[in-house]
C-alpha cells in the first residue's frame, strides 16, 4: 500500500514526535523528492506550546531543518492520513479507542519490526541527544519502508 500522508503521534508533540517528524521529513525529501507529506501531532495537547528548545537544538546540530515550532493536537480530520504512526503501542491503543480510526494506525515499533522507544528523554541536552540517537535509526527504517512501498 502507498502511504502519501503520514502523521506521527506522541503524547504532547513537543519532543519525540516533533523530532521524529523533522527527521522523517528530511529523509523523505532527500530520497523521494516530495512524494510524501509528514506531520506530527500530540494526543494530549491542551493548548499549543513551543517545542522543546533541547529538541530543536539537537535537530539543528544534526542538520535537520525545523518546520513548525509549536505543538498540535491530533484531531478527527487527521484520520484522513494514509498512515498514522505512534511513538508507542499505548498511544496507538488510545487513538483507536478515542477515534476508532479506519485508517492505518500502528506504533513505530510495529511498522518497523524494531524495538519500541524507551521513556521520554531527561530534560538535558544529553538526554535529548540520547533520544535523537534512538529516533534517527527508527525513522531511517520508516523512510526506507515508505519509499520501498511507494516504488512497488
Amino acid at each position: 500500500m502507498r502511504y502519501n500522508k503520514i502523521i506521527i503521534v506522541g503524547e504532547s508533540n513537543v519532543c519525540r514526535s516533533f523530532m521524529a517528524e523533522a527527521i522523517l521529513k528530511k529523509l523523505l525529501e532527500d530520497n523521494a523528492q516530495g512524494q510524501f507529506e509528514v506531520a506530527s501531532r500530540g494526543i494530549v495537547v491542551l493548548f499549543s506550546e513551543p517545542v522543546s528548545p533541547f529538541a530543536a537544538t539537537i535537530l539543528v546540530k544534526h542538520d535537520y531543518p525545523i518546520g513548525k515550532v509549536r505543538s498540535e493536537q491530533f484531531a478527527q480530520e487527521d484520520l484522513n492520513a494514509d498512515l498514522i504512526l505512534t511513538l508507542t503501542e499505548s498511544i496507538a491503543t488510545r487513538l483507536r479507542e478515542t477515534y476508532n480510526p479506519q485508517t492505518t494506525c500502528m506504533s513505530l515499533a510495529a511498522f518497523t519490526d524494531m524495538e519500541e522507544l524507551g521513556p521520554k528523554a531527561a530534560e538535558t541536552e544529553e538526554g535529548y541527544e540520547e533520544m535523537f540517537g534512538a529516533l534517527e535509526p527508527l525513522m531511517e527504517e520508516v523512510a526506507w519502508r515508505l519509499i520501498r512501498e511507494f516504488d512497488a
